[in-house]
């Protein structure tokens, strides 16, 4: 588990950008290798990290 804090505003995706930049910089991926995969609306997510090429 990975916990991550963002200030950004929950509202129009912000929050969720912020949380996908942040881990895609920790991961040393691009930022299109990541994405959110369930819980997009509440404080807990289950993300997924593509490291295929």
């Amino acid at each position: 588990m990975i916990k991550a804090w963002v200030d950004n505003p929950g509202e129009k995706g912000k929050a969720n950008k912020a949380v996908l930049k942040i881990l895609a910089d920790h991961f040393k991926l691009k930022s299109s290798k990541i994405s959110i995969l369930k819980h997009e609306k509440i404080r807990i997510k289950i993300i997924t990290v593509d490291y295929e090429n």
